[in-house]
């Protein structure tokens, strides 16, 4: 799992705390690093996760913890 995210994002903190909260292991990404690719994905702000070829809004972690199985 990637989690795209960038510095003082209070949605991607949160995001972050509840990984580590539920013991997940995930990489991250500078979002900027990947603006292009997210953009025509359809998303225009962080966080942004990917889980295998799925991308989803990283903070709607109802949806996330039904991707996951938590």
């Amino acid at each position: 799992m990637t989690v795209y995210s960038q510095k003082a994002c209070a949605p991607c903190i949160k995001l972050k705390y509840w990984l580590g909260k539920k013991e997940l292991a995930y990489e991250e990404a500078p979002i900027e690093n990947h603006v292009d690719e997210l953009r025509e994905l359809g998303f225009w702000s962080a966080p942004v996760v990917k889980i295998g070829e799925r991308y989803f809004n990283g903070a709607d972690l109802s949806t996330l913890a039904q991707h996951l199985g938590v």
